[in-house]
C-alpha cells in the first residue's frame, strides 16, 4: 500500500515536472530536453576561500573537490549571505537575504514555519529527499506549524562517526524509490572548531606550506592552527570522494549534479562572523556530466541565495515570488565569459547576532555590498565590539592568544589586534582589486566620495526594497528573537533568557508561536521572573505581538 502511494504521488509529480520542462526554455540544453537530474549538495562548515588544493593551497589535499572542479566548473567569487552557519543555511533554503528571514536570519534562533523553501518544491515535484550531518543548524525548526518536510530537507540519516557520512548516503540510495530523481544534502561539521592542537603537524603536514593572511600573526602557533583546520577539511573531502565513488559504481555519476561549497568563511579572527571578504567568500565547484562544459574558471559574483532558484531551474520546477536570488543555470550551460554578460553587478550580505556575546544578548548588525571592485561595509552599531565584550565571538583561541601577546610589540601588531577586536567605524570602503584583504579603509578618503555615495545608495535601496527591519524603524526586533543555545551572563538593563522572546524589544505585528510558551525554558523563565504565562502574553499583546 505504501509503495502504491509513492508511485501515485510520483506519477503526479513527474507529470507536473514534465509540463514545466516543456514550458521553460531553461529546461532545454544542447538541443535536447533536460530531464530532472539527481542532485548531491555537499556543504562544509567554516571552509574559507581558497582552501582547496584545486585553488593552489599547498597545506591540504582535496581530491574530491579537485575532481569536481576538473570534470566541471570551479568558481572564484562565491559569497555567502551571512558569515555564520544557520543564517546562511536559511538563506540557501529560502533564496532570500538574512534580513528577509525573520528569526532564521540570526544565529541559533527559530526557523519559522511560514518561510517557503526550495526543498518543499522538490517534494511536490516528485524528488526523493534525504540529508545527513549538519543541515539547518543550530536553532529550532517550527515543526509544530510545518505541514510537511518537517526536517526541512527530507529524511535525515544520522551518522555517529564523522568519517562515515558516506555510509548514510549509501543507506539513502539503497532505500530510495529508484524511479525518482533524488536530492541529497551532505552537510558536515568539518572544519568547525574545536581542533586537537598539533594534529595537523602530527599527520605530517608542514608549517612552511601555510600562507598566513596579513591580518593574522605569522607565527608557528598560527601556522600549526591552520594545519589542524586543514586536516578537518580533508576529512570532509574524504567523505565526498566516497560519495562520488558510490555514484560512479551505480552508473549515476553523470546523471547527478554535484555542488560542493561551504557555509561561511574560515574560523579565524576577521573572517568567520565578519562582514568582510574572508567571512563570506567560499570555495565552489560544480560537476554535471556532459550537461555543462568542462574546464572553465568562473569569476562572476554569485551569492548563496542563488542556489534556490538555480536548483529549481535545474529540476524543471517553478520558483516562488519570495525568492530574491537569481538562477545561474544559463551560466552553467554557457560558461564562456566572452559569450555572455556578467552574472551580477553586485551582491549583498550581512549579519546580526552570532552568539551570546553582549549585554541583553545584543548582536552586531552589519550590511555589506560587494561589486566587481569594491566592498562597502556598514557597521550599524559601531559602539558595540564586533567580537563581543569578552571576545566570545572568537573561537580561534590559539590565534587570539597570539594577537593578545603581540599587540604591544609595534604599530603593525597593534593595528592587527584593533582590526580584529577593536571598535570599528560605521563605514568601511575597500578597493578589493588594489587591497584584496581589505585593510585600507577608504570611506573617509574624499577621492572615493562618489564611489562611496553610489554604493551606499545601492545598499540602502536594496535593504529598503527587501523590508529590512533595520531600515524601517523596527530594528529592535532582532534583539527580541530567542536564542536556543546558552546565554552568557552580562550586565544589562534587559537580560535575555534562553529560548525566550525578549519582551523589551517586541515589535507591533510580530508573530510568536504560542506553543513555545509551554517549553521548559519558558517555565524556568516564568518562575525566575515571578510572572504568570498569561501575564507575559498580555504584556506582549499590549506591544502588538500576535500569537499563533
Amino acid at each position: 500500500m505504501h509503495t502504491n502511494k509513492r508511485k501515485t504521488y510520483f506519477g503526479t509529480g513527474l507529470l507536473f515536472c514534465c509540463i514545466i520542462c516543456l514550458a521553460l526554455t531553461s529546461c532545454i540544453t544542447h538541443g535536447e530536453k533536460l530531464s530532472p537530474p539527481n542532485i548531491l549538495f555537499a556543504i562544509s562548515d567554516d571552509q574559507g576561500f581558497p582552501h582547496a588544493s584545486a585553488y593552489g593551497a599547498d597545506f591540504l589535499e582535496t581530491p574530491g573537490f579537485d575532481r569536481i572542479a576538473d570534470e566541471g566548473l570551479i568558481f572564484n567569487r562565491v559569497y555567502c549571505a551571512a558569515p555564520q552557519c544557520s543564517p546562511n543555511r536559511a538563506s540557501i533554503l529560502t533564496g532570500r537575504y538574512l534580513w528577509q528571514n525573520e528569526e532564521a536570519g540570526t544565529h541559533a534562533s527559530l526557523f519559522p514555519a511560514h518561510l517557503r523553501i526550495f526543498t518543499d518544491r522538490f517534494i511536490e515535484g516528485g524528488y526523493d529527499l534525504g540529508s545527513t550531518g549538519k543541515t539547518w543548524s543550530p536553532g529550532q525548526i517550527d515543526k509544530m506549524n510545518r505541514v510537511k518536510n518537517k526536517n526541512l530537507i527530507g529524511t535525515y540519516f544520522n551518522a555517529e562517526n564523522q568519517s562515515e557520512y558516506w555510509k548514510e548516503f549509501q543507506k539513502f540510495l539503497d532505500g530510495r524509490d529508484q524511479e525518482k530523481p533524488f536530492f541529497f544534502w551532505f552537510g558536515t561539521y568539518d572544519p568547525h572548531r574545536p581542533y586537537k592542537p598539533g594534529s595537523g603537524l602530527d599527520s605530517g603536514k608542514r608549517l612552511e606550506d601555510v600562507e598566513v593572511p596579513p591580518y593574522l600573526p605569522d607565527s608557528k602557533a598560527v601556522r600549526s592552527d591552520f594545519l589542524d583546520y586543514a586536516l578537518r577539511i580533508e576529512r570532509f573531502d574524504r567523505n565526498l570522494v566516497k560519495m562520488i565513488g558510490i555514484l560512479e559504481a551505480m552508473g549515476e555519476l553523470d546523471h547527478t549534479l554535484i555542488i560542493v561549497t561551504s557555509d561561511n568563511g574560515m574560523p579565524f579572527p576577521r573572517a568567520k562572523g565578519n562582514g568582510y571578504e574572508a567571512g563570506v567568500r567560499v570555495p565552489m565547484a560544480i560537476r554535471w556530466g556532459d550537461q555543462i562544459p568542462k574546464g572553465y574558471v568562473i569569476d562572476d559574483l554569485i551569492s548563496h541565495i542563488d542556489f534556490a532558484p538555480t536548483l529549481l531551474d535545474v529540476a524543471c520546477l517553478p520558483t516562488y515570488e519570495e525568492i530574491e536570488g537569481k538562477s545561474f543555470l544559463k551560466l552553467l550551460l554557457h560558461p564562456d565569459p566572452a559569450k555572455r554578460d556578467p552574472f551580477r553587478e553586485a551582491l549583498f550580505y550581512g549579519r546580526e547576532r552570532a552568539t551570546s556575546a553582549r549585554p541583553n544578548n545584543f548582536g552586531y548588525p552589519v550590511r555589506t555590498i560587494r561589486t566587481e571592485q569594491y566592498q562597502l561595509v556598514w557597521n550599524m552599531k559601531p559602539d558595540r565590539f564586533p567580537a563581543g565584550d569578552r571576545f566570545n565571538e572568537s573561537e580561534a583561541m590559539v590565534v587570539m592568544s597570539e594577537m593578545l601577546q603581540q599587540k604591544e610589540l609595534n604599530q603593525s601588531t597593534g593595528k592587527m589586534y584593533e582590526d580584529a577586536f577593536g571598535l570599528r567605524p560605521e563605514f568601511e570602503l575597500y578597493d578589493m582589486n588594489a587591497d584584496p584583504y581589505g585593510l585600507e579603509n577608504l570611506a573617509e578618503n574624499l577621492a572615493y566620495k562618489k564611489i562611496f555615495d553610489t554604493l551606499f545608495k545601492k545598499l540602502k535601496a536594496q535593504l529598503k526594497e527587501n523590508g529590512d527591519p533595520r531600515m524601517t524603524g523596527r530594528g529592535d526586533i532582532w534583539e527580541s528573537y530567542p536564542r536556543f543555545m546558552g546565554i552568557r551572563n552580562f550586565d544589562g538593563d534587559f537580560p535575555a533568557h534562553r529560548a525566550v522572546y525578549n519582551e523589551h524589544f517586541i515589535q507591533s505585528g510580530q508573530r510568536i508561536p504560542l506553543y513555545l510558551l509551554d517549553s521548559k525554558h519558558y517555565s524556568t523563565y516564568f518562575e525566575e521572573a515571578g510572572i504568570a504565562k498569561e501575564t507575559y502574553i498580555e504584556r506582549l499583546k499590549s506591544k502588538g505581538a500576535i500569537f499563533y
